[in-house]
């Protein structure tokens, strides 16, 4: 089973949707791109600038909005994952029809995502406030690595061009 919740505007992260291994059997994608990264800190920067890169050569025209969510989520992974330098971070860009969709995964045993955004005053938790806001849907899976996604539609540009 998948499940895609659309973009939220309301202020307050709510729970992902989870998604079965293999993703949704009814739309057909296409990988651009496979990365692999060392898990440390130099691995946000090489991952944002290589799924920038990847969205402006599919036509993307939202590659920095794709390199800013994929700082937050490769972050996330090199913080909160419990993985060692020695294992790696993977992302995958994939295309459909319609979107494109990062998905970063590790060897991390997993997470719920939190409910509400942090109090004013705490500097940090709001990467995945930021994936919600920004991503026309987003996801998290553990089976058998944790995996983060989110999708943004291409359709955008190509709408404004037609109207």
């Amino acid at each position: 089973m998948f499940v895609v919740r659309p973009r939220s505007h309301s202020r307050g992260l709510r729970s992902a949707p989870v998604e079965a291994a293999g993703g949704d059997p009814g739309q057909a994608t296409r990988l651009v791109e496979h990365h692999e990264f060392a898990a440390n800190p130099d691995a946000v920067p090489a991952a944002r600038h290589a799924a920038a890169a990847a969205a402006a050569r599919v036509g993307e025209p939202l590659a920095e909005t794709v390199a800013m969510l994929v700082s937050e989520l490769v972050t996330n992974a090199v913080e909160h994952s419990g993985a060692s330098p020695q294992t790696t971070i993977a992302m995958d860009l994939r295309e459909t029809a319609d979107s494109l969709r990062i998905e970063v995964s590790d060897g991390g045993r997993g997470f719920d995502p939190p409910f509400g955004a942090p109090p004013d005053e705490e500097p940090r938790g709001r990467g995945l406030l930021l994936v919600q806001l920004l991503a026309d849907s987003w996801g998290v899976s553990a089976n058998p690595s944790t995996r983060v996604w989110f999708e943004l539609s291409t359709n955008h540009g190509r709408e404004a061009a037609s109207a």
